[in-house]
């Protein structure tokens, strides 16, 4: 009986403008993460089709050609992956004969990857690839830019309820 008794919400001027931005705003937003997907899926097709390797594979063999010889920890926080993930990535590249590990210089030492002279030939003539495209553009970013695309993707991951698959999302992205 309340229920029926209850006011009505009444629309106040604007209201019905504020409706029409809002569902423009929800339709570009759509659009815009449609376009990511695609822009993504596109560039690791490229990449897969004219090297063979996968897009994560193709950008650890990049980034390890800019960074010289180095150990895994130090690879994973300049491509902002977790070591794990990235020496399941590297050993593929070892078996593919484009990266090589190297003993450690001292006693207790990390071994370190490096890329074969036939990875470097390799890596040079290589597609680009997303995750170095997306990894450039933020380091570009302001501060309070950096920030406002964090809040934005955290909004996202949550809207997905992606927060607890991160982890197996990246593995299933490096598998072959």
């Amino acid at each position: 009986m309340m229920s029926s008794m209850q006011p009505r919400e009444v629309p106040g001027p604007g209201s019905r403008r504020r409706g029409v931005r809002s569902e423009q705003s929800i339709q570009r937003i759509m659009d815009d993460v449609r376009r990511i997907f695609s822009r993504v899926d596109a560039l690791s097709r490229r990449a897969e089709r004219v090297t063979g390797l996968t897009g994560p594979q193709l950008w650890a063999l990049k980034v390890l050609r800019e960074s010289g010889c180095v150990d895994i920890p130090t690879l994973a926080r300049r491509m902002g992956l977790h070591p794990s993930t990235l020496s399941g990535v590297l050993e593929r590249l070892v078996g593919k004969g484009l990266v090589e590990w190297r003993r450690p210089r001292r006693i207790g030492g990390l071994p370190r990857a490096a890329v074969t002279k036939e990875g470097e030939y390799f890596g040079s003539r290589a597609p680009a690839v997303a995750q170095a495209l997306l990894l450039d553009g933020l380091k570009r970013l302001t501060p309070d830019g950096l920030a406002s695309v964090a809040a934005g993707t955290r909004r996202l991951v949550h809207m997905l309820g992606a927060e607890e698959t991160q982890r197996a999302a990246v593995l299933a992205l490096v598998a072959d």
